[in-house]
């Protein structure tokens, strides 16, 4: 675990990363982790595009990167007018505001926000500062053998990882482990 990307993720100050959109806020760390990539993003996605033309895209990350993903699906769909397919997240923190996620969910793509029982990850940052996941989450249970389909409309569904708090909501274990696969080497 990178400890500079893990202070972004604390940062909670929110940005208006687009004019175009000026209700839209999102995480300034987060919107910073994507900047610094999405040149060589877009340079790869064109050629991608050209080898591939009837190719579906579909982006997805864990954790910090299911943050940059949904910032990546974001601008490539409005500011970039790229077509998404699809958009999947694995233990995504929090990444916006309601105008972001409304848009995000709102947008021609499919949206899927996977958690996994107590992960402490998708609890940040508290809602109380203002952000907002957005739906479908799918949330797994402890031993990741069964799942539900939560709200379609609300990213917050308190049936769902909603359902504990932010103080039991502490497992480290959970947020590298998604379906049953280790998300990182730290975990033998």
């Amino acid at each position: 675990m990178d400890v500079t990307n893990w202070l972004d993720n604390l940062t909670f100050l929110k940005r208006r990363a687009y004019a175009q959109f000026p209700g839209v806020l999102v995480h300034q760390g987060f919107y910073w982790a994507y900047r610094s990539v999405a040149p060589q993003v877009l340079t790869t996605l064109q050629a991608l595009r050209k080898q591939h033309p009837h190719a579906s895209l579909m982006v997805s990350g864990h954790s910090l990167g299911g943050a940059v993903a949904a910032i990546c699906a974001f601008e490539l769909e409005y500011i970039e007018k790229i077509p998404v397919h699809s958009l999947y997240t694995f233990g995504k923190p929090r990444v916006g505001n309601t105008n972001f996620s409304g848009r995000l969910r709102n947008a021609s793509m499919e949206v899927y926000r996977v958690t996994h029982f107590q992960d402490a990850v998708p609890h940040l940052p508290p809602t109380w500062t203002g952000f907002e996941h957005t739906s479908e989450e799918i949330f797994y249970d402890e031993f990741s053998a069964s799942y539900r389909n939560c709200s379609q409309t609300d990213g917050e569904d308190p049936t769902c990882s909603n359902t504990c708090s932010p103080f039991s909501c502490t497992s480290i274990v959970d947020h590298l482990t998604y379906l049953n696969i280790t998300m990182s080497h730290l975990i033998c």
